[in-house]
């Protein structure tokens, strides 16, 4: 199996180029699908690798703004391999990679040989799948706009809100 990466500016030409893998899974690319989406509706300075594995596209690399983070698709340690090679040698610098456990895993890993660098992870993410939605009972009241006799109320759901676990 050959991977090519292709680079691109154009969140157009990655939604375009790269529209049969991103398909394939809309849930496992719902971020990259999202993020993309928003920079054709808002543009912003972006970098877009599109990975290809025997001239199929197989992942693709997110990073918009330049300052964030990469996002990535699911794809293969090949493909994986690939867009790490491509960007190394494109002098990109980036602060960090976001994706599935897997994919993220052995980009940093492939990352850090290739840069003599470090990584640690950070954060997890998932995605989480709603199987069964129980409609919410009435509640009594009405709405009004809060004043600062609420600020007590409102501080404590706020902090409870943030609070994991």
């Amino acid at each position: 199996m050959t991977s090519l990466v292709r680079f691109t500016n154009d969140p157009n030409r990655v939604l375009a180029d790269a529209a049969g893998v991103l398909a394939s899974d809309p849930v496992a690319h719902n971020v990259v699908l999202t993020l993309l989406h928003r920079r054709v509706e808002l543009p912003e300075s972006g970098r877009y690798w599109i990975i290809e594995t025997d001239g199929d596209p197989a992942g693709v690399v997110f990073q918009s703004p330049l300052s964030f983070a990469a996002t990535l698709t699911p794809m293969t340690r090949a493909a994986v391999t690939a867009a790490v090679d491509t960007i190394v040698e494109q002098n990109v610098d980036l602060p960090g990679v976001n994706g599935d456990a897997a994919t993220a895993a052995a980009f940093a890993g492939h990352w850090t040989e290739r840069t003599k660098s470090a990584a640690r992870p950070v954060q997890g993410q998932r995605v989480y799948e709603v199987e069964r939605v129980i409609p919410a009972r009435p509640a009594g009241g009405r709405s009004r706009r809060a004043d600062t006799g609420d600020r007590e109320i409102l501080v404590a759901w706020f902090n409870a809100f943030g609070r994991v676990g």
